[in-house]
């Protein structure tokens, strides 16, 4: 809230998933700036899915941690087994 007050000029903001994010749509909020700063974040969670059809967030990439940490498993195993590696 206090970078926002000593920086009007603010066009956009980038969080890093929902922990982050919810403080700054409360802030958002509280200011009366919501929608009209190009917002984006990682990781969806329920409220910033409410703000996406709000029309406070403008984007969100859900970064799909298990399927991530899946492909690292399927190379170091075929790396494992075969010596291949992609």
């Amino acid at each position: 809230m206090a970078y926002l007050s000593a920086n009007p000029k603010t066009d956009a903001i980038l969080t890093l998933g929902p922990i982050s994010a919810y403080p700054t749509i409360e802030t958002l909020n509280e200011n009366g700036m919501a929608g009209d700063i190009y917002f984006g974040t990682f990781d969806s969670g329920t409220e910033t899915v409410k703000d996406i059809n709000a029309g406070i967030i403008n984007w969100e990439i859900d970064q799909q941690p298990f399927l991530q940490v899946y492909l690292l498993v399927v190379v170091l195993t075929n790396y494992d087994r075969y010596g291949v590696i992609p």
